[in-house]
This record gives structure tokens, C-alpha cells and sequence, in this order.
């Protein structure tokens, strides 16, 4: 039960309910195989095609969702890509990422990532511990400078792999 059409550019291996693009042998339900050489390879484009001047409103996303049973589904998830300005030129075409997870049954944005980069997160922002030599929280171009955990309650600030400063739990310093 499989059809192939222009040699693994569309293949249908319907015994598994498998698509595969690229591919004769598709291992997961959609399965898409293609090369970049020194670039990158884009496997999946989302065009929201909808288009009038002066709208900021046009967004693109992509739904997670998970059965509630009885064939109910309920959205676990959501990744939303929209437009900030107009597009109707170069220089205002800035977009945003939202992320989503569901809570107490609704739609919760957790994570923003701005135009210029800025990310707002809403909830706990966790860390491992860290070290003097490796803080968990540093620099891309200074690994060894920033902050860390050294123990239970204490919050530390290395520079250059050597302890800076150390907040203990009595908040002495």
C-alpha cells in the first residue's frame, strides 16, 4: 500500500498512514528529507496571504493539540509569529514570536520575542547551579563573568573566573 510520485518527491506509504517528501520511506506521519549545502535547509513555509495597507493585525501560527477524549481536541500549545508594523515597506517589516501553553484550560502566553530581540517571559526562570569558573548566567563573549548559585541560598557574581561578590542568606554581603 504505498504510492511514489517523481522518484521520493511525494510518497504515501498508507499501511503506516506515513507521508514522507523527499523520501520513499517516511518514519514518522509527516516526514520531510531535503539538503542545504552550507545553507539552511527550509522544510515547512507558513504564508498567511491575507494583505492590506496600514494592518499591523496578520499573524501565522503553529497549533499543538492533544485529544480530551471522546475525540475532543484541546490546544496544548501554540507558537504565533505576527507582524508589529504594516510591511508596506522594507524598513517597517518587524515582527514578533509569541509562545503558548495552556492553563487551568486557556491559552497562556509564556514567552514574547520582540523585533529588536527583547524577550518577556511570564512565569519562573530557572537555572542550574553554576560555577565560579562557568556561571550559569554569563556572557557570549565572556563565559567566565556573571552569576551563579555556590550553595543552598547563596547568590554569587564572578568576574574573570575569580568570586566577586557573594549575598548569603542573612542578605550580608
Amino acid at each position: 500500500d504505498a504510492l511514489n510520485f517523481d522518484s521520493n518527491t511525494l510518497s504515501i506509504d498508507a499501511s503506516n498512514n506515513r507521508i514522507g517528501i523527499g523520501t520513499a520511506s517516511p518514519s514518522e506521519k509527516v516526514h520531510i528529507v531535503g539538503s542545504g549545502d552550507n545553507t539552511g535547509f527550509t522544510a515547512l513555509r507558513l504564508y498567511n496571504d491575507d494583505w492590506a495597507s496600514g494592518e499591523t493585525g496578520q499573524a501565522v501560527s503553529i497549533d499543538f493539540m492533544l485529544n480530551r477524549g471522546n475525540a475532543t481536541e484541546k490546544m496544548a500549545g501554540q507558537i504565533v509569529v505576527g507582524k508589529d508594523d504594516d510591511f508596506d515597506n522594507a524598513a517597517a517589516a518587524d515582527s514578533h514570536m509569541k509562545f503558548y501553553t495552556t492553563l487551568s484550560n486557556t491559552p497562556t502566553e509564556r514567552m514574547r520575542i520582540e523585533s529588536d530581540g527583547t524577550a518577556t517571559f511570564s512565569g519562573v526562570i530557572e537555572g542550574a547551579n553554576g560555577s565560579v569558573t562557568a556561571p550559569e548566567f554569563s556572557f557570549t563573549n565572556n563565559t567566565d563573568s556573571g552569576m551563579y548559585s555556590p550553595a543552598d541560598n547563596q547568590l554569587a557574581f564572578a568576574s574573570g573566573g575569580t568570586q566577586a561578590l557573594i549575598f548569603g542568606g542573612d542578605q550580608s554581603a
